[in-house]
């Protein structure tokens, strides 16, 4: 056995640090599990790189976001971009049905979009 600029050989094999890399995807079931989790990983990298500046831009317009009056609420508006970000990847998300189910919305003439919204309990 003799050194090659730092590898071992012998008999003519290198052999390289014990580490394996992941195989790719060998299956179709596979790719797309492999794609469903990095749409999983994108989401959260979206939401991680969003809630310092909304939060930001909350504390800029005099909103203190850290009052335990409007904790529940923040986490509202975080949910709801979760799942808006979830959906453009089409992956699951508990306030999909939620959203389908209270909100409504209509184009207006000059292609903006108006929006109304009706909770269960109003229609009693």
């Amino acid at each position: 056995m003799h050194s090659a600029k730092g590898s071992q050989v012998t008999d003519n094999v290198v052999l390289f640090p014990g580490f394996k890399k992941d195989s790719p995807p060998q299956s179709l079931e596979e790719i797309v599990g492999q794609v469903t989790q990095n749409r999983k990983e994108h989401v959260e990298g979206v939401m991680m790189d969003l809630i310092p500046d909304l939060i930001h831009l909350f504390g800029s317009y005099g909103l203190d976001i850290n009052s335990d009056e409007y904790i529940k609420d923040v986490a509202m508006i975080m949910e709801s971009i979760k799942s808006m970000v979830s959906r453009q990847y089409k992956l699951p998300h508990s306030f999909h049905e939620m959203v389908d189910t209270i909100f409504d919305f209509n184009y207006n003439e000059d292609n903006s979009v108006s929006y109304t919204y009706k909770f269960p309990k109003d229609e009693e």
